[in-house]
């Protein structure tokens, strides 16, 4: 799966059935009728600064791991957590293919998932907590991890020449105060809606974000 491409082709294809698609825009306000109810959007274009006004007959706060950004906007007085933070497993794209694969590391206690992507290959590991930023990145140490644990299982040198491109994300996770690491999380999708009719939706992952479109259309 090319992410990034499908990511684009949801936009391309929203556009043309008709949504107003805004890339480096920021909603810095909710806006609420006489009755408190959420009426619209108050948004900042993030390249020159210029602020604007959007209505509609439903807010939806889908916003990843800033979720929790939004529901403040709400109401500031109560605690609004709806996720938790975890990075998404650092990424290396490495020049050669060696297979699919998914083996647990004894030495570090961790996984690593190998995966065959486009005549390349494609290894990360597990995620872990992090704090919330716009522009995560994979740690050092991650990277090394990542390397030594494939060179391990693999039984052959994996060399940081070997590395064409290095990433990592944030992933939302439904907030379960129970658990006490992100590994232990749900990956499902949790649907809330406030008394103000704000509908949010956080947890959940690619495999299906369909079934979690279904879910608020259907609310």
């Amino acid at each position: 799966m090319n992410d990034s491409r499908m990511a684009v082709s949801l936009a391309v294809t929203a556009a043309t059935k008709g949504a107003v698609v805004l890339n480096h825009t920021s909603v810095i306000d909710l806006i609420k009728d006489t009755t408190g109810h959420i009426t619209g959007v108050t948004v900042r274009d993030n390249l020159t600064g210029e602020t604007y006004h959007v209505h509609s007959k439903v807010v939806i706060n889908a916003c990843g791991p800033f979720v929790d950004a939004i529901c403040k906007l709400e109401s500031s007085e109560s605690d609004h957590s709806r996720a938790r933070h975890s990075r998404d497993s650092s990424k290396l794209l490495f020049s050669r293919e060696y297979g699919a694969d998914c083996s647990k590391n004894e030495r570090w206690s961790r996984c690593v998932y190998v995966t065959p992507w486009l005549g390349h290959t494609i290894a990360g590991t597990t995620d872990e907590q992090v704090e919330l930023t716009d522009r995560p990145y994979a740690r050092e140490h991650e990277v090394q991890f990542i390397l030594s644990a494939l060179s391990d299982h693999l039984r052959v040198e994996v060399r940081p020449s070997d590395v064409l491109a290095v990433w990592a994300g944030i992933r939302p996770l439904a907030l379960d105060p129970t658990k006490l690491d992100t590994q232990s999380l749900s990956r499902n999708h949790v649907l809330v809606e406030s008394a103000s009719g704000l509908l949010t939706i956080t947890g959940g992952k690619w495999t299906t974000y369909r079934k979690m479109a279904e879910d608020v259309i259907d609310l």
